[in-house]
C-alpha cells in the first residue's frame, strides 16, 4: 500500500511519508478519483477508520510542526473582504496546526474572539488553541461565527461532512473562506492531504453539501493560489 507518490506534488518530505506509512498499519486505504476529485480514506472492515486517520494526522502535524502554509498576506486580503460584508466579533480557524493564522486574525481584528482547532495533541501547546477533529460539530458553535477559515481542509476524510459542521457553525450571514492552490488540486493528495478538488469543483461541493452561496475567489497569491469565500443566508 503506497500513500505517497515517488514525486508526490505535494513536496512532502521522505520522512513524512515514512511516519504515515508506519502509522497507517493494517488500515485499508481506499481511493476514489474523477478528473476533477479525488478522496481517499482509511478503512477497517469496510467502515471509516478514523482511528487510523487522527493517529496519521497527529504523526504528520508532529513532524511538520514548525511549517506554515497560511500567508499574512492572503490573511490581510481575507480581512479586508470580510469588513466590507460584515462585522466581524469572532473567527474559528480550523486545522492551525502552529497558530500562525490565528496571530494575523488578531492584528487584523484585536477585539475579536478567535480560536483555532487542530487534530493533534500539540494544539493546546499554541495560544487560542483547542485540539478538535474539523469534521465533528459542537452544538455551542451553532450559528456562532462569523468568519471561518482553513487552508486545511484538504485532510479532510469525509469533506461534505466537515464542510457541513462549519456551515452550521457560521452565523447568519457569516462567510466561510477556503483557500485553494495548486497543493489542494487532484494532484497533491496523498496519504495525509485526502481529499483534492479543482477550484471549481470545490465550489460545487460546498455549495452542494452546506448550501452556503459562493462569492467568487479573492486574494491571488503566486499563478494557482486564491481564496474561496461562501456566504451563509442571514435569515
Amino acid at each position: 500500500m503506497r500513500l505517497f507518490k515517488k514525486r508526490s506534488p505535494s513536496n512532502r518530505t521522505a520522512a513524512v511519508a515514512a511516519a504515515v506509512q508506519q502509522a497507517a498499519g493494517d488500515a485499508r486505504f481506499v481511493v476514489a478519483e474523477e478528473s476533477t476529485v479525488r478522496t481517499a480514506r482509511y478503512e477497517r472492515d469496510g467502515q471509516p477508520d478514523f482511528e487510523t486517520y487522527r493517529r496519521i494526522q497527529n504523526e504528520g502535524n508532529r513532524l511538520k510542526i514548525g511549517f506554515v502554509y497560511a500567508k499574512k498576506r492572503m490573511i490581510a486580503t481575507i480581512a479586508s473582504h470580510a469588513r466590507k460584508h460584515l462585522e466581524v466579533k469572532s473567527i474559528l480557524c480550523h486545522g492551525t496546526r502552529n497558530g500562525a493564522e490565528l496571530r494575523w486574525f488578531g492584528e487584523e481584528f484585536p477585539e475579536a474572539e478567535i480560536l483555532g482547532t487542530d487534530i493533534a495533541e500539540s494544539a493546546t501547546q499554541f495560544p487560542n488553541t483547542i485540539q478538535w477533529d474539523f469534521h465533528d460539530f459542537r452544538d455551542d458553535w451553532r450559528d456562532r461565527w462569523n468568519v471561518i477559515y482553513s487552508n486545511s481542509w484538504d485532510h479532510a476524510m469525509e469533506p461534505e461532512r466537515a464542510f457541513k459542521a462549519w456551515a452550521d457553525s457560521l452565523a447568519p450571514g457569516g462567510i466561510l473562506y477556503l483557500e485553494h492552490g495548486r497543493a489542494h488540486d487532484v494532484g497533491g493528495t496523498d496519504g495525509l492531504d485526502l481529499f483534492g478538488a479543482t477550484r471549481e469543483a470545490l465550489v460545487e461541493i460546498v455549495r452542494k453539501s452546506t448550501g452556503l452561496v459562493p462569492l467568487g475567489s479573492i486574494g491571488k497569491l503566486h499563478r494557482t493560489r486564491r481564496t474561496l469565500p461562501f456566504r451563509k443566508s442571514a435569515e
